[in-house]
């Protein structure tokens, strides 16, 4: 990987929003160059670096191995300096709820540092509460372009499960969606009323308040024929809980890692195993 542009859904899709800073220093891709050429040194984290792009005011975040460089919303830089200063980490109470509820962990297919993500619903200091909501917790700085709606852990007073998550054992499943398209790994369940609903991939929340958790019964296999309305989430209904990472967290992270991995390796099984011979078959042997 050199570069990651925009999504083609923004405005500017040929906008670099990532790029990795050996291939820039070589000077193959001209573009790649000019920024990192670019790039002031601005502030010292924790982990990484932030750099102003002389001639604009664009913000880049470079990782702790200085291996990558990536593009951060101006209006997400004041979160990462709050980030860096303050511990965010969950009380023990409040993490025994998380790791009831179970995260999905990242992989090491993902473009991202290392987290885990558990959906709750949570209360704010004012009183507010909030039904959708991801709790992430990761060792580097929320610099990701999707989180619109983000909060420290210290504005929550308490967290507790959201009636409109999907179990921990279909949110893992969903982890597995094969893509039959570019960018589409269709994951369909089936509702106590035997309704289909299709998600793409990687999903935590199964609806925006219509539909409980509670009511989805299973996974459903896939028929291509009946792939109906996507159900997912937009992300800008979704408000993230910034959090950091300490021992507890990696634990939770080992547990669900491996959760993943049994389920991937009974799909595998599964998906392997030969048919059953019918009765003549094995009567003639064949």
């Amino acid at each position: 990987m050199s570069a990651s542009f925009i999504s083609s859904m923004e405005i500017n899709p040929q906008k670099i929003v990532e790029f990795n800073i050996q291939v820039a220093k070589t000077g193959k891709e001209k573009e790649l160059k000019e920024i990192n050429d670019a790039l002031l040194f601005q502030k010292e984290l924790s982990v990484g670096k932030v750099y102003v792009q002389r001639g604009t005011n664009n913000h880049w975040y470079i990782n702790e191995t200085n291996t990558l460089a990536r593009l951060v919303r101006n209006e997400q830089i004041e979160l990462f300096y709050e980030w860096d200063k303050k511990e965010l980490l969950p009380s023990d109470a409040q993490f025994e709820v998380l790791s009831s509820i179970g995260g999905l962990p990242s992989t090491q297919y993902m473009m991202e540092p290392k987290s885990v993500r558990v959906p709750a619903s949570i209360t704010k200091l004012t009183g507010e509460v909030i039904d959708f909501c991801i709790v992430h917790f990761s060792p580097a700085p929320p610099f990701q372009r999707y989180f619109h709606n983000c909060i420290l852990l210290d504005d929550i007073k308490e967290i507790n499960p959201s009636e409109f998550a999907l179990s921990h054992d279909l949110r893992l499943s969903s982890m597995l969606a094969d893509e039959i398209r570019m960018g589409f790994s269709p994951f369909v369940v089936r509702t106590n009323k035997d309704d289909l609903l299709t998600y793409n991939g990687k999903t935590q929340f199964v609806s925006e308040g219509n539909i409980r958790g509670g009511e989805i019964v299973s996974e459903a296999p896939l028929a291509y024929y009946k792939i109906g309305k996507l159900s997912d989430i937009p992300c800008e209904r979704i408000t993230y809980v910034i959090c950091k990472w300490d021992e507890r967290v990696q634990t939770l992270f080992d547990t669900d890692t491996q959760a993943l991995d049994v389920k991937l390796r009974a799909r595998n099984i599964k998906q392997v195993r030969p048919p059953k011979k019918s009765f003549w078959q094995k009567i003639f042997k064949r």
